[in-house]
């Protein structure tokens, strides 16, 4: 077995195991924050998300732009929405790592969620793996 097969298992044993209430609250509640950023975001580059929104790789309708009501294609939604949840800097983010991972990662979850219209649980087993 190779080191991507290894990895490969491994998040699929992740998807298959219960997480505790408390772990369950936390994520939720990093997705509100995330949301409310993301927001936030999408208010202040309006005009920047436009461009995406009317070029050709804009095409699709799978997922949601936050903050606008509209809808593109997954890759899109998870790059505007990505670009929108850092954009005022308030994001999450880890002091000595100088990173900000759920920007980008919540913003491919909620894309891949919505357009293959999987549940909360489903949402949440993609969240804990990068914990």
């Amino acid at each position: 077995m190779n080191i991507t097969d290894q990895f490969i298992d491994g998040l699929y044993d992740l998807s298959r195991q219960e997480y505790p209430e408390e772990l369950k609250q936390h994520a939720k509640k990093c997705l509100l924050d995330y949301l409310g950023v993301t927001v936030a975001g999408a208010k202040e580059y309006m005009k920047v998300e436009d461009t995406f929104m009317k070029s050709k790789i804009a095409e699709g309708d799978l997922a949601t732009v936050i903050g606008r009501g509209e809808k593109t294609s997954v890759e899109n939604a998870a790059l505007v929405n990505g670009i929108s949840s850092h954009a005022v800097e308030l994001d999450d983010g880890h002091r000595v790592g100088m990173i900000h991972l759920g920007a980008p990662i919540i913003s491919a979850l909620l894309a891949v969620a919505e357009a293959e219209n999987l549940g909360l649980q489903d949402l949440l087993g993609g969240y804990f793996s990068w914990l």
